[in-house]
């Protein structure tokens, strides 16, 4: 686990003290979170629909009782769900819970008010800076 723990001497004027040591430990990196939702807007419907009605039902459901019937149904409609509609990945979101749509206009509106506070600042020193070359340029005549 912890090998060669040496002490380095204190902290500034502190009463702690530094130590260095070697921490022998397995990293494990997990692999890729990704979630997958279904893409309605690309799924094929009419494919669905077509083996839906080639199935003959009252074979199928004829022997079974109205629990196992209702499992069959349902298996029979996530397998063509799994089969006809294709999957997209979720967008993995870098930004934090707390910032909600609200939170993000204004720090966007702030940002926009900064950026434009500093164009009229730097507006103002490029003009005063040209007024004052100008008088200079007058002056040496």
């Amino acid at each position: 686990m912890v090998s060669n723990i040496q002490t380095i001497g204190a902290l500034g004027s502190s009463d702690h003290q530094a130590i260095i040591c070697n921490v022998h430990a397995k990293i494990f990196i997990c692999g890729d979170n990704k979630q997958f939702l279904p893409a309605f807007k690309k799924a094929d419907f009419n494919g669905m629909r077509e083996e839906i009605a080639s199935y003959s039902w009252d074979e199928f459901l004829e022997s079974k009782n109205a629990s196992e019937s209702w499992d069959s149904i349902v298996n029979i409609i996530n397998e063509l769900s799994e089969k006809h509609i294709p999957k997209r990945s979720l967008k993995k979101n870098t930004k934090p819970v707390w910032l909600t749509r609200k939170a993000l206009r204004e720090v966007r509106k702030k940002h926009n008010l900064w950026i434009s506070s500093n164009i009229k600042i730097m507006n103002m020193i490029e003009n005063a800076t040209k007024v004052s070359c100008i008088q200079q340029s007058y002056e040496l005549k």
